[in-house]
Order: C-alpha cells, then sequence, then structure tokens
C-alpha cells in the first residue's frame, strides 16, 4: 500500500555510490578542517563527561575524596581523588581547575613544576609522578599546599 509506495520512494531517491566513489568522498570529508575540528571537540567534550560521570560514581560509592590545595595567596582549591589516584593525575585536575578560574592569561605548568612542588601538612614534599595518593598518606580532608621547590642537597 501506501507505506511500500514511500518506502520506493525513498530508496530511489537515495544515490547508490561504488566502493571508490564512497572512499573519494570520505577521504574528502576527512580532510575538511571544520569537520576535523568539530569532531575533535566533540571528542574533548566526551572525555570530559566521562571523566564526570567516573567522578560521579566514585563519590557515591564513597571511593573518591575531597582533598584542599591552597596556593601562595591562601586560595583553596578542591580537588576530588581516590586512594589510587597518582601525583600526576591529582595535579592534572589541579591545573584544570586553576586555568578554568584564570581565563585571560595561559599558565606555564612546566616552569610551576619545575620551582614548586605540594607538600603536606608535616612539610613532606609530594615529588613523585608515578606514587599514588594513598602512598604519600594523603585522606579525605586533606590540604597540601604549594611550596618553593629546593632539591635536597647531596652533601
Amino acid at each position: 500500500g501506501k507505506i511500500n509506495r514511500e518506502y520506493d520512494s525513498i530508496l530511489t531517491s537515495l544515490r547508490i555510490f561504488s566502493l571508490p566513489e564512497l572512499d573519494l568522498l570520505l577521504k574528502d570529508l576527512s580532510n575538511d578542517p571544520n569537520l576535523v575540528e568539530m569532531f575533535e571537540e566533540q571528542q574533548s567534550n566526551t572525555n570530559r563527561m566521562v571523566e564526570n560521570i567516573d567522578s560521579l560514581i566514585e563519590i557515591e560509592t564513597g571511593q573518591s575524596f575531597p582533598i584542599t590545595i591552597k596556593n601562595f595567596q591562601q586560595e583553596k582549591f578542591e580537588i576530588l581523588v581516590t586512594p589510587q589516584t597518582t601525583i600526576k593525575e591529582l595535579k592534572r585536575r589541579l591545573q584544570i581547575q586553576i586555568q578554568n578560574k584564570i581565563t585571560d592569561r595561559r599558565i606555564s605548568w612546566k616552569h610551576i613544576w619545575k620551582n614548586y612542588c605540594l607538600i603536606d601538612h608535616n612539610r613532606n614534599r609530594i615529588l613523585s609522578h608515578q606514587k599514588t595518593a594513598e602512598n604519600y598518606g594523603i585522606q579525605r580532608g586533606d590540604t597540601l599546599t604549594f611550596a618553593r621547590y629546593q632539591p635536597k642537597s647531596i652533601y
């Protein structure tokens, strides 16, 4: 009946591509800078959403907990971590939070981490990117602060 005629109409209006034509079309599309940028932005947004969902699950299941990081101006930044969060990841989360707050300029994190480090309440330096919050004894409610990084003397 009427549904079959509409279906046939749709099918006949579709152009069937040969494999070489389809391959050429896909190559053209993949070289379009606007589409590439749009895809990368969408991928970045998707990754952030997945991270946010993971964080919410960790909070709800009691796996993650907040810690505070204070900078030299005594501004406080709350970061969610789990016992298995690496120091590298902790720093990444802090960097994102600070950079989102300071939108008028870019921060040279390479310079920051070369000259400063995080310390705990006992003034122990937190340096190893591979170690975890648990390795450093970081617990719920702890406060870490920035300190000038001075390598320990070998003498």
